[in-house]
């Protein structure tokens, strides 16, 4: 098991605790709470968190993982109080996460609310798209003049990808998704500029899993990363540009179907 999967069956485990789904609002009763994942089996396996992690950022990471999963409902009310009883913490690393899930857009005070999941907004969704195209189309110019060998083993790990999403492990294929994204920023020889793009991901990481059982997102994605692969092994420039950015527009038209689906999701 390698670290990031052992550290997404802890958080898995730590949220199948947390009844976050008590009191939706009334207009999202009638209907079964989306992603339908919240109907299967969530519980793992118990896994000793590494202790070099500090309790803060504990907290974060299961509360950022839980937006980003959308099993914190956008427009969710949420509480430092409700939190750290949950959590079994106390309210100090709560209160540091909200800050920065706050900071990083995921939260909002809204008055005579308080706490809120934001929801989502169509305008930011294309600023991380634009910032996403900018820095990757750049970077897959740059990312051609790397070694063959290191180019190959870009196109072995979009197959083991690729046999993922074939076996409906939505999981590994939503990690080996983002280890290929990252290990193409890292062939070009600037692994800093992965930092804006994981911002800009993870924003748009709400629709996409949205969008895995309504409009079989995974599926798409994984046939557009083989031709993204092939061309850069080919160290087919244009072409490589050209199949990188059909696939990060892909996200249009997962935004514009789950927003006519779920529009109390969206603010804009």
């Amino acid at each position: 098991m390698t670290p990031s999967s052992q550290r997404s069956g802890i958080l898995v485990y730590q949220l199948s605790r947390i009844k976050f789904f008590r009191d939706r609002p009334a207009h999202n009763r009638s209907r079964s709470h989306f992603p339908n994942k919240m109907n299967a089996p969530l519980l793992k396996p118990a896994l000793k968190m590494p202790p070099r992690e500090s309790t803060s950022q504990q907290v974060y990471e299961l509360l950022r993982t839980a937006i980003v999963n959308a099993t914190l409902a956008p427009g969710r009310a949420i509480s430092e109080i409700e939190m750290a009883n949950q959590l079994e913490v106390s309210r100090t690393p709560v209160r540091e996460s909200f800050r920065r899930l706050a900071a990083e857009g995921f939260l909002k005070v809204v008055p005579q609310v308080g706490t809120v999941v934001s929801k989502m907004s169509r305008r930011e969704l294309m600023d991380a798209l634009f910032i996403r195209e900018s820095i990757e189309c750049a970077a897959a110019r740059l990312a051609v003049k790397a070694p063959l060998e290191a180019r190959e083993a870009l196109h072995r790990l979009m197959l083991r990808q690729r046999a993922a999403v074939d076996r409906g492990d939505i999981e590994e294929g939503l990690n080996k998704d983002e280890d290929l994204h990252r290990g193409l920023i890292d062939l070009s020889g600037h692994p800093r500029a992965w930092e804006p793009v994981r911002q800009a991901r993870a924003h748009m990481e709400r629709v996409r899993r949205m969008a895995i059982p309504e409009l079989q997102s995974n599926i798409k994605a994984a046939e557009q990363h083989e031709r993204i692969a092939a061309a850069l092994v080919a160290a087919d420039t244009e072409l490589l540009v050209q199949e990188l950015q059909a696939h990060i527009r892909l996200i249009e038209g997962f935004i514009e179907g789950i927003s006519a689906r779920y529009p109390d999701y969206f603010e804009d």
